[in-house]
């Protein structure tokens, strides 16, 4: 056990623990993020010219790039998560829940909550419709988010954020650079473009953080995701036909 180590194994905050060992050398997470790294943006790069000029020909501009980036960055996430549990020898269980598996029917629990609060902000937004194709639009917007909200979690609140707390001595160090570099580097992965937008994926980065933090898992924020994204690239894709719009 490790002397900093204080927090109780049965504790949901016990997640941010899964990947710190006292005998592990640092090289293993650090090597786990720059080697996975390196392999995901290898994986999103072969993705998107692979997949997106045959999408082109089946579906419109901007329904294409979101089922590409949608793929990419969840086999990218897969591909950062796979090799960090090797390096780490951690389980994938390990990586999304205190409990060493997915909990299926907490993540349902915290999605329901979520979508009643998603109903109003569409059903506000219906007037807006003005592609013909919204239906195909809709039904590809929620049947790709999930793969790419997947992708995300478990690389930057799954890989990222165990393997920087592989790399800290006390526990409350972990905690809050695990938290504060997994958010940083999603908001900078995102590329917002400015300040403001920065700050607005950091904040959002965050809340992940802590929703991951307070629940032992990945489930919690992965629902909040989830619905977050459903309703920010579903609104403006029933609204608008504009590549721009979702690159």
């Amino acid at each position: 056990m490790n002397p900093n180590q204080v927090i109780p194994p049965g504790s949901v905050l016990h997640f941010a623990e899964q990947a710190v060992h006292p005998r592990r050398s640092p090289w293993r997470p650090l090597v786990g993020l720059v080697l996975g790294g390196f392999a995901a943006l290898i994986v999103l790069s072969l993705v998107t010219l692979t997949l997106q000029p045959p999408l082109g020909t089946v579906l419109p501009g901007d329904l294409a790039s979101l089922v590409t980036a949608a793929s990419g960055l969840f086999l990218a996430g897969v591909t950062l998560t796979v090799i960090v549990c090797v390096l780490l020898r951690l389980t994938p269980g390990r990586l999304v829940s205190v409990t060493g598996s997915f909990r299926w029917r907490l993540f349902g629990l915290y999605a329901l909550a979520c979508v009643p609060i998603m109903a109003l902000f569409l059903i506000g937004n219906v007037h807006g419709i003005q592609r013909t194709d919204w239906i195909l639009a809709t039904l590809v917007v929620f049947a790709v988010i999930p793969f790419q909200v997947t992708g995300e979690e478990l690389a930057f609140r799954g890989a990222v954020q165990q393997s920087v707390s592989a790399l800290l001595p006390a526990w409350r160090l972990r905690l809050v650079t695990a938290a504060l570099v997994s958010a940083a580097l999603f908001a900078v992965v995102h590329r917002p473009g400015n300040a403001a937008g920065l700050a607005a994926f950091l904040a959002f980065g965050l809340v992940f953080a802590a929703a991951g933090y307070l629940t032992g898992g990945l489930e919690a924020p992965l629902a909040l995701h989830l619905i977050t994204n459903l309703y920010s690239l579903g609104t403006p894709t029933i609204q608008v036909d504009n590549t721009n719009l979702l690159t």
